[in-house]
């Protein structure tokens, strides 16, 4: 079992702006220390044969962890990991663990936070809105592959759209996938 969680600077964003229990101050400080980085959350682990959950513990999710950006131009390279993080980052982190924790029990007690670095120069390394992917690949303890892409630009960050039979439609697609029918830009 592996869940792979991207994310992204405006979640962020997004949970400050509907929080209305934490002060200003203490969301800039929030979004200051994730600004100019993005989380990959991962879980993994082993299911045995009477439906038990051996989790990996963080260094072994880590050895077997790559992460792979493909920008709008279809051009694919390694994520950068953050090395040093940043104190304010380590502290919010140190907070999220006991929440998720609490609300998903095992589960959240074995999410392991890696951060990407978002910057490349003056634009963004993984851009949720344009065009392009995140890869990311495990291995199990076996050195059996796992792999997930998350395809971008994310839907949830615009405004829904629907084929002409109802059906959502990605903001991605050009033309319905049922009917043939060209989508409204």
């Amino acid at each position: 079992m592996t869940v792979v969680w991207w994310v992204p600077y405006e979640f962020w964003v997004a949970a400050m702006a509907r929080d209305a229990g934490t002060t200003q101050a203490s969301k800039d400080a929030i979004l200051a220390a994730v600004k100019g980085i993005s989380l990959l959350a991962v879980v993994q682990a082993d299911i045995s044969a009477m439906g038990a959950f051996n989790y990996y513990s963080e260094e072994a999710v880590a050895k077997g962890l790559l992460v792979t950006v493909t920008d709008p131009a279809g051009k694919a390279r390694p994520a950068t990991f953050v090395k040093k993080i940043n104190p304010d980052l380590q502290v919010a982190l140190g907070v999220f663990k006991p929440i998720l924790t609490s609300a998903m029990g095992n589960l959240g007690a074995n999410l392991h936070f890696f951060v990407l670095d978002d910057r490349a120069g003056a634009a963004r390394a993984i851009d949720p809105y344009r065009r392009g992917a995140l890869a990311v690949k495990l291995a199990k303890a076996d050195g059996t592959p796992l792999a997930a892409r998350i395809e971008m630009p994310l839907d949830s960050l615009f405004v829904p759209r629907t084929c002409p039979n109802g059906r959502p439609a990605h903001v991605t697609w050009r033309f319905c996938p049922w009917d043939g029918e060209r989508l409204p830009d």
